[in-house]
C-alpha cells in the first residue's frame, strides 16, 4: 500500500493557492465550546425584555448584603435609641451581617456547585426567600441580641444567594462573547444601585416612620424579587430551550448543563463526602481573624491586649491549616484548579489590596467631611452619592471593550486609577474645595474597583470549569471582603499614631491616604504580570488559543475534492447566527479530483462513524511536507505531529524530506498524478 500510495499522489500548491486553510494542531485540546456570535441572545431567554429582567433579578440577588449593611448603617442611630443599645453593641449589629456572609461565601459556593437535589433556580428561589422572612422579622426584635442574631443570619443568606446568582448566570451565558462582557458588568450594577437605594430611601423610612419600616421595605422587596426570580430566571439546568451548537452532541451539552443528572449521588452521598474539616477550619479562620482585626485598634493599648493577639494567631493559623488542608484531601472545598493557576492567585491578590484601598478611602473621606469640614451625616451622604452613580452608569461600559482591549491592559488602567484617586486625597485640608479633590477620587476610584472585579471576575469564571463557577465567584467575593477589615485595622492604626499629638487635623488623614495609595500600588505592580487576553473576542485568530471540541477537530478533514469542507471558522462564519462552517469550493474540475475507492470509502466510512457515535470517533491528523507539501491522513490521538515522521517518510515520494510542523500548518490542495493508474 505504501508504494501505491507513494506513486499516486503529488501536490498542485501552485494552481491551487489559494484553497490553503489554517488548522492548529494543538498539544492541549480539549473540550471546550466555541464563543458564541457578539449578538446571540440564549434561547432560553424569550426576548430582550426577558433578559433585562433576569439580569436586574440577578444584579439584586447579589446586591442583598449591600443593601443590609447600607440600611443598618444608615439607621443605626434609630435602632441604638430604640433598643438603648451602647456604641460597642450596635457595632456587632453593624458588622455581624458582613462577617457571616464573608465567612459563609466559599461553602455555599461549594454546595451549590455539588447539589444533587435541586437545581440553581430553586436555591436561588430558597435563599431569596430566607433573606427577605428574615428581614422582615428582623423589625421585631425587642432587644440588642435578637437584632443581632437576625442580622447575622440575613448575612448567611446573603452569602448563599451570591454564589448561586452568580452560577446561574455563567450556565446561561457559559461561552465567552461580547454578550456576555456586557451582562457580567450590568449586574455589577446591583451594588450601586443598592447603596442609592439603601441609603437614601431606607433613610427616608426611617425619618418618615422609625427603624422597624426599613426592615419591613427589604423584606417587601426581596419577597417581589423572589417572586421575580420564580418567573424570569430560566431553569437551565432542566430547560429544553438551552442553546444547542451545531455539531456538539446532545448529551455533551445535557452534562454540561443539568446540575444533576441520572447518575448523580443521592444527597446522603453527598453530605457524607462534604468537606466539613475545611468549613470548620475556614469559618474558625476566618471569624477569628475578622474579629480581631475589628478590635484591634480599638482600647487604650491597640494591638496589645492578650485577646487581640490569640485571636489574630489562632486566625491565622486555622486560615493556614485550611489553605493546607485543601491541596491534600481528597474533596476539596476550592477546586484545584484555583491553586494550580497562578493567574487566577494573583488575581484575588490585586482584588484584595484594591478592597484595601478603595473601602478604607471611602470610610475615612466620610470622616473627614464630618470631623474636619464639619458636614451633617446626611450632606455626606450626598457628596458620596457620584461614587455610587459612577457605579451605576460608567463602570459597566468597560463589557463593550473587553473584547478589543486585553484584560492585562484594563487591569493596569483600574490600578492606575486607583493609584490616582488616593494621590489626590494626601492634599486634602480643611478648606480643600470638593470637586478639586473628594470628587475626582470619588469617580477614578470607582473605576478602579469595579473594573478589577469585572475582569478578574470574567477570567476566574472561564478558567474554572462551568461546575465551579459558583466557587469561583465566591473566592472572589471573600477576598474582596476580606480586604475591608485588613484596610481598615491597617489604616485605623496609622490615624490613631498621628492623632493626639497636637498636629494639624488633617494631618492623620494625609497620612492615612498614603497608606491607602501604598495599597493600590502594589495592586498596580502586580497587574503587569497578570497576562490576560482579550475576553469575549470573536475573531477566527482567536479559536488557536481557546480549546477546541473533540468532535469539531474530527471533522476538520480534505474533502473528496481535496479542498477543506469543514475547518476552523473563520470571521465571516463565527459571526454567523448559527456558526455554521465554510463550504469551500475549488476549480479542479472533477476528472482529477477524483479520489480512489479506497480513500472515498475510508471519508465516507469516518463520515458514518460521526453521525452514529460522536464519543468513540478516532481524531483525524493531517501532516503536511514543508518541501513538497505531500500530507498524509493519520487517524490517531492528537499531539505532536512529529511522532508520526517516521511512518510517513516511508509513503511519500521523497521520503528525505524535512517534515516541520510547527503546530500551524497551511493545507494545500493535492491532486491525482495523471501518470498513475485510475
Amino acid at each position: 500500500m505504501a508504494p501505491e500510495r507513494q506513486a499516486t499522489w503529488t501536490s498542485s500548491t501552485e494552481t491551487f493557492t489559494d484553497d490553503l486553510e489554517d488548522v492548529c494542531l494543538n498539544e492541549d485540546t480539549k473540550t471546550a465550546p466555541v464563543p458564541l456570535p457578539p449578538g446571540d441572545r440564549p434561547e432560553v431567554l424569550n426576548n430582550v425584555f426577558h433578559e433585562l429582567l433576569f439580569v436586574a433579578v440577578i444584579a439584586f440577588a447579589t446586591a442583598s448584603s449591600v443593601f443590609l449593611q447600607r440600611s443598618i448603617v444608615v439607621i443605626a442611630a434609630d435602632i441604638a435609641s430604640g433598643l438603648k443599645l451602647s456604641p460597642a453593641e450596635m457595632a456587632w449589629v453593624t458588622g455581624s451581617s458582613g462577617l457571616t456572609t464573608g465567612a459563609f461565601l466559599i461553602p455555599f459556593g461549594h454546595l451549590a456547585d455539588i447539589c444533587p437535589v435541586l437545581s440553581r433556580k430553586y436555591l436561588l428561589i430558597l435563599s431569596l426567600t430566607a433573606f427577605s422572612l428574615i428581614v422582615a422579622f428582623s423589625s421585631f426584635a425587642k432587644n440588642g441580641i435578637v437584632i443581632d442574631i437576625m442580622s447575622g443570619l440575613a448575612g448567611v443568606t446573603s452569602a448563599a444567594t451570591i454564589p448561586i446568582a452568580v452560577g446561574l448566570l455563567s450556565l446561561v451565558y457559559p461561552v465567552p462573547s461580547r454578550r456576555k462582557n456586557i451582562v457580567f458588568s450590568s449586574f455589577l450594577m446591583g451594588n450601586p444601585a443598592a447603596t442609592i437605594i439603601g441609603g437614601l430611601g431606607t433613610g427616608a423610612l426611617a425619618s418618615n416612620f422609625n427603624w422597624k419600616a426599613t426592615f419591613i421595605f427589604l423584606g417587601i422587596l426581596y419577597a417581589l424579587i423572589t417572586v421575580l426570580s420564580w418567573v424570569v430566571v430560566p431553569n437551565v439546568s432542566e430547560s429544553r430551550a438551552t442553546p444547542k451548537p451545531k455539531d456538539v452532541p446532545q448529551s455533551d451539552i445535557i452534562d454540561s448543563l443539568v446540575l444533576v443528572s441520572r447518575d448523580s449521588p443521592g444527597f446522603g452521598a453527598v453530605f457524607q463526602r462534604f468537606d466539613w474539616l475545611g468549613l470548620f477550619l475556614l469559618l474558625t479562620g476566618f471569624v477569628m481573624f475578622t474579629v480581631a482585626l475589628t478590635i484591634g485598634p480599638e482600647g487604650t493599648q491597640p494591638w496589645k491586649t492578650p485577646a487581640v493577639i490569640l485571636l489574630l494567631t489562632l486566625g491565622l493559623l486555622f486560615l493556614g491549616c485550611f489553605v493546607m488542608w485543601e491541596n491534600s484531601t481528597q474533596t476539596p472545598m476550592v477546586p484545584p484548579a484555583v491553586w494550580e493557576n497562578g493567574k487566577v492567585i494573583l488575581i484575588n491578590l490585586s482584588a484584595l489590596t484594591s478592597a484595601m484601598a478603595y473601602y478604607s478611602a471611602v470610610f475615612w473621606i466620610s470622616m473627614f467631611l464630618q470631623r474636619v469640614q464639619n458636614m451633617q451625616p446626611f450632606d455626606v451622604a450626598v457628596r458620596l452619592l457620584p461614587q455610587a452613580l459612577m457605579g451605576l452608569f460608567f463602570s459597566p461600559l468597560v463589557g463593550l471593550i473587553m473584547h478589543r482591549v486585553p484584560g492585562t491592559v484594563l487591569l493596569v488602567i483600574a490600578a492606575f486609577c486607583s493609584v490616582l484617586s488616593n494621590l489626590v486625597l494626601i492634599f486634602l485640608n480643611q478648606q480643600s474645595n470638593y470637586f478639586a479633590f473628594i470628587f475626582p477620587s470619588l469617580l477614578l476610584s470607582t473605576v478602579g474597583m469595579d473594573w478589577t472585579m469585572n475582569v478578574g471576575s470574567l477570567y476566574t469564571l472561564a478558567a474554572l470549569p462551568l461546575e465551579h463557577h459558583s466557587i469561583g465567584a465566591s473566592l472572589l467575593q471573600t477576598t474582596t471582603r476580606l480586604g475591608v477589615p485588613l484596610g481598615m485595622a491597617v489604616t485605623t492604626a496609622v490615624w490613631s499614631s498621628f492623632s493626639n499629638k497636637g498636629l494639624d487635623a488633617s494631618i492623620p488623614y494625609s497620612r492615612t491616604f498614603v497608606t491607602t495609595a501604598a495599597f493600590a500600588s502594589f495592586s498596580l505592580l502586580l497587574a503587569p504580570f497578570i497576562r490576560i487576553g482579550r475576553q469575549g473576542h470573536s475573531h477566527s485568530r482567536e479559536l488557536e488559543t481557546q480549546k477546541v471540541k473533540k468532535d469539531e477537530q474530527d471533522e476538520r478533514r480534505p474533502s473528496k475534492r481535496w479542498s477543506i469542507v469543514e475547518s476552523i471558522p473563520n470571521k465571516s462564519s463565527v459571526t454567523s447566527p448559527k456558526a455554521e462552517y465554510q463550504v469551500r469550493s475549488s476549480s479542479v474540475n472533477s476528472e482529477t479530483s477524483t479520489l480512489p475507492s479506497s480513500i472515498e470509502r475510508d471519508r465516507n466510512s469516518s463520515r458514518d462513524a460521526s453521525q452514529s457515535d460522536f464519543s468513540q470517533k478516532p481524531k483525524i491528523v493531517w501532516v503536511v511536507c514543508e518541501q513538497c507539501n505531500a500530507s498524509k491522513r493519520v487517524t490517531e490521538p492528537i499531539g505532536d505531529p512529529a511522532k508520526y515522521f517516521d511512518d510517513i517518510c516511508g509513503t511519500l515520494e521523497k521520503p528525505n524530506h524535512d517534515m516541520i510542523v510547527n503546530g500551524r500548518r497551511r493545507f494545500p490542495l493535492a491532486v491525482k498524478n495523471p501518470g498513475t493508474n485510475r
